[in-house]
Formats: structure tokens, sequence, C-alpha cells
């Protein structure tokens, strides 16, 4: 024969040489794949984060708007929060996107109220209301993005103002 001989007394030690860098083989391969996984989700976290979320929060400290957005603000600046808002579209959480048609169309509602248009005389309030929701999920996404990529709190200044903003509108529509 070939000079290895099997006995009932060393298969075990036979078939454990063949499985252990099996094993190994498999565990290194799975825990590279999961690494790697969670450095590109880390990565795409950055992307959004420092693409999206941190202008959109320059802006609010820009426009010292630590007490919510107002309705009367100029068009000019309306805008700049519709275009971070429409240019970053797919960076932004599920809750912001469940909000961004209702914030569209309270924005083009406030263009005919602008215009005169007696059908739109809600278009203040609702834009108002619209544009202060959009922002606490963006606030609050970044929030969440910023403690896992260890990133200073920079939302701390605004979220509680805008969690009570939002809540006393609740309580007027009541």
């Amino acid at each position: 024969m070939l000079g290895v001989v099997f006995n009932l007394d060393n298969v075990h030690v036979v078939i454990a040489s063949y499985l252990v860098p099996f094993g190994t083989i498999v565990c290194t391969y799975f825990f590279g794949r999961w690494s790697k996984d969670k450095d590109y989700k880390k990565e795409i976290e950055k992307e959004r984060y420092y693409t999206a979320y941190a202008p959109y929060i320059s802006k609010l400290y820009a426009g010292f708007y630590f007490n919510g957005i107002r309705a009367d603000m100029p068009l000019s600046v309306r805008g700049v929060f519709l275009d971070l808002l429409t240019n970053n579209i797919q960076y932004w959480g599920k809750n912001t996107l469940h909000l961004y048609p209702l914030f569209y169309k309270s924005f083009l509602d406030m263009l005919e109220h602008e215009a005169g248009n007696k059908e739109f005389k809600t278009a203040p309030e609702n834009f108002s209301c619209y544009i202060n929701q959009v922002t606490l999920t963006i606030l609050e996404d970044a929030a969440i993005l910023a403690d896992e990529l260890k990133l200073p709190p920079i939302t701390t200044p605004f979220l509680k103002n805008y969690r009570k903003l939002l809540n006393d509108i609740k309580q007027e529509k009541q």
C-alpha cells in the first residue's frame, strides 16, 4: 500500500487534520466578508452625513434657525432648502423621504399664495409644518449617524426646540 495505515484508533486524528484547516478557512472567509460589509456600510454613512446632512444643518446654523423655520422667509432662502433636499434625495432616511412630497407640495403652494391666489391661504402654515417636520427627521437621523461615526453632535442645539415646535403645532391643530 501507500504507507498510510488506517485503523479505528487514528481515524479521528486524520479527520480532524482535515477539518481544522477547512474550518479555519471558512471562518476566515466569513469574518473577512463581515468586516468588509461593515466597512462599506460605514463609508456609505460617512458619504450620507457629509454630502447631505452636514450641509443642511450648516444652513440651519447660518440662518440661525434654532427655533424652527418660518414660512415668511424669502423665496431665495426657501429655495436653498428645497435644493438641499431635492439634490440629496438619495441620501435621506425613510422618514424624510416619506415627508418630502408633502414638503414639496407645500413649497409650490407657497408660490401660489405669494402670487395672491386666495385658494392657498393656509399655505404658510402648511409649509411651516412640513419644513419643520422634514428638518426634525433630518436632525434625528444626523444625530444617529454622528453617533455611529463618532462625530460631534452638531444637532444638539436644534433637536429639543424642533421637537417642542412640532408638538405645539400638533396641539394647535387639535
